[in-house]
């Protein structure tokens, strides 16, 4: 979400915010924290500023204080939709996904044409399995905003978990011509492929994911999978080795020990 311009606070207390607000702009989040710190000094009842400050502390993976200044922003703003809808993004990063959806429900009863909220909690769901449900949301959010690429992408992740293929190549279609450069969208694909046995063309998805993304762990991981079922088990294993540096250099203990199980089986 997009932080909000300054709020009602003092002069100077005002001109913190502003650097803050303009170090966040510039992705120097460390340096917006501290300047949103010192307004909040200045003027301890402003909830913009903590709002805004929760959102460049997200920026920092600083989730837990995260939502403790979402916490404080919705205590001195009640009605606020986007600290709703933030505090359940943070949630749902720490795995408090029964937490995130609670937060996603208020922030649709606030507001009912919140797209990003049906989109999130949809997001949610499909980490809990609950694939139908989530597409209701993203439905939503789709007839809310039909220009939703992340909406069609979330979309085509839960069809993908009710094994159907090919309507999630459908939607990953949508979220790619909504947005070119989606890399996740051209993994998702790729797994779609995979699912209906296309194989060339689901590595050909995650090439282009990763020219997009080099960065991105999962495209490695799952180009290796593909790679090791067609029987190219060096170029696998090459996949796997730089998808596994990836993980660890983020700190994704999950994908981290999925790729070392996998590593182990095709040595």
């Amino acid at each position: 979400a997009k932080p909000f311009g300054p709020g009602n606070a003092t002069i100077s207390a005002d001109t913190y915010f502003r650097r803050g607000y303009t170090m966040g702009k510039l992705g120097n989040y460390a340096a917006a924290v501290e300047y949103f710190t010192k307004a909040i000094r200045l003027h301890p009842n402003d909830p913009i500023t903590y709002y805004n400050r929760g959102v460049v502390k997200g920026k920092l993976g600083q989730h837990i204080d995260a939502i403790e200044d979402y916490d404080i922003t919705i205590r001195l703003k009640p009605d606020l939709v986007e600290a709703y809808n933030n505090r359940g993004v943070m949630k749902g990063k720490l795995g408090q996904h029964t937490a995130a959806i609670a937060d996603y429900d208020i922030a649709i009863r606030l507001k009912p044409d919140a797209a990003e909220a049906y989109n999130n909690r949809g997001d949610t769901k499909n980490e809990l399995g609950q694939h139908l449900s989530a597409i209701a949301d993203f439905n939503t959010a789709i007839r809310l905003k039909p220009d939703y690429a992340e909406a069609y992408n979330n979309r085509g992740i839960a069809r993908f978990g009710l094994h159907q293929y090919i309507a999630a190549i459908s939607d990953c279609d949508i979220a790619i011509r909504l947005k070119s450069d989606y890399a996740n969208a051209y993994i998702n694909r790729g797994n779609a492929r995979f699912g209906l046995h296309q194989y060339i063309a689901a590595i050909s998805d995650y090439d282009i994911a990763i020219r997009l993304k080099p960065d991105d762990a999962n495209a490695y991981y799952n180009r290796g999978i593909v790679k090791n079922f067609l029987g190219r088990t060096w170029e696998a294993k090459q996949d796997l080795q730089k998808a596994l540096k990836l993980a660890e250099k983020v700190g994704d203990t999950s994908l981290k020990t999925e790729i070392e199980s996998m590593l182990k089986k095709i040595r």
